[in-house]
């Protein structure tokens, strides 16, 4: 089941996007593996780097969205190579209007 939820993550998001669900749930993982009310007995030692990891990942994540947010529209991915119809050689943006 895990492998197939993968696939499909992959498969209609991006690779990115399953990068950063792999990196979030791996501090999340360790916090619940060292919860006793999740574990019980066998809870494993809680170490204060999984909260720091799990903030890091958590502001890369957002980061990342607002830098989707503020991607131009005009762009498609950071493959797509700008034509000769995109590119205007008569006018320079540096030239006073």
């Amino acid at each position: 089941m895990y492998l197939i939820a993968n696939l499909c993550l992959v498969q209609q998001v991006s690779a990115t996007w399953y990068f950063l669900v792999v990196a979030f749930s791996l501090p999340l993982a360790n916090i619940c593996l060292s919860s006793r009310v999740i574990m019980g007995d066998v809870a494993g030692h809680f170490e204060t780097s999984y909260i720091y990891g799990l903030c890091v990942i958590s502001i890369g994540m957002l980061l990342y969205l607002r830098g989707i947010a503020l991607r131009v529209p005009s762009q498609q991915g950071p493959d797509v190579a700008p034509t000769a119809a995109t590119i205007n050689t008569t006018e320079s943006p540096d030239a006073p209007k």
